[in-house]
């Protein structure tokens, strides 16, 4: 028989960290919520207390062109300056999604943005109350336009679209349709697919793209067809590398071509051993009537003479 047992609730305070639960919708989405108090001679207080510290925020800015810095700073402080401040919020950590032209984005990059954004934008200081700020700042270039149609990152703008965009469930649908995956590596990454930013990859390929694309459209979409892309930059890199104009072509070139023409004529003139005495009717003769014995005479001869040398 089990052993019964009295549990008696303590007097004073009837709360642990962790266990506090919000009395209304109002509360929690206030980042606080009520603490009851029960005291000695039966008398209950209830206080608000903050449960949420930190505070998630996604800001998306268009930067203008020619945006310096300074004002680059000024912006999102002024951006910081027009959210809402909870009555609990003490830190806020702040996604920034900045949309600029490619010089702008490389100019900003140069200039150390993300960490200008740290040191000066640590703090917002709203009233009496001071929040601490934590970014994380994504670059993302917008479609440029530039006067100039053939230029490289104009052509690769008009070739990439928004289909070249990852997207979540083609992934999924392209794990799932894998035979060769196991259960657990299909477990995996597919939870691996909700970190993928498929915005910064796609400006990534964008910006990276303006460096490297190919100036030759029609022969891009010639090797695109029956080649990789790693096949298609070694073969253009080959290419430039064959090309050959009548100034670099000298006198002294002219006559290591003349020279190796002559020998590799002079090698397909002269032929082979084989092919002197394939067709020789008197060597196949003289051949075919040769006595095996008069090859064991001659060698006996030459012990002989050897030995008599000796």
């Amino acid at each position: 028989e089990l052993e019964r047992s009295t549990l008696n609730r303590p007097l004073g305070t009837m709360h642990c960290p962790g266990t506090t639960q919000p009395r209304s919708h109002h509360e929690t989405s206030d980042g606080s919520c009520s603490l009851v108090e029960i005291g000695t001679d039966g008398l209950q207080r209830i206080r608000t207390i903050d449960t949420s510290s930190v505070d998630w925020k996604h800001i998306e800015v268009t930067v203008r062109e020619h945006t310096t810095l300074t004002a680059m700073l000024q912006m999102l402080k002024a951006e910081l300056l027009e959210q809402n401040v909870g009555s609990s919020d003490r830190i806020w950590s702040v996604h920034w999604t900045l949309r600029c032209s490619v010089p702008v984005m490389r100019e900003l990059i140069q200039e150390d943005l993300a960490v200008a954004v740290a040191v000066e934008l640590d703090e917002l200081k709203r009233g009496t109350r001071t929040i601490q700020l934590l970014h994380d700042v994504v670059l993302i270039p917008l479609e440029w336009q530039l006067s100039d149609a053939n230029h490289l990152a104009q052509r690769y703008s008009r070739l990439i679209n928004d289909d070249a965009r990852l997207i979540e469930s083609e992934l999924k649908q392209l794990i799932e349709d894998d035979s060769e995956l196991s259960v657990g590596w299909r477990h995996r990454l597919t939870a691996l697919l909700s970190g993928i930013d498929a915005e910064r990859i796609f400006g990534r390929m964008r910006s990276d793209g303006a460096d490297w694309f190919l100036p030759d459209l029609e022969e891009f979409e010639t090797l695109q067809r029956t080649a990789s892309p790693r096949d298609i930059s070694e073969g253009a890199s080959q290419s430039e590398d064959d090309e050959w104009t009548d100034e670099d072509f000298t006198e002294e070139d002219a006559v290591d071509v003349l020279m190796s023409d002559d020998e590799l004529s002079a090698e397909e003139d002269v032929p082979s051993d084989d092919e002197q005495f394939d067709d020789d009717p008197d060597f196949d003769e003289e051949y075919n009537n040769v006595d095996p014995d008069d090859d064991e005479e001659d060698f006996e001869d030459e012990d002989d003479v050897a030995g008599g040398a000796a």
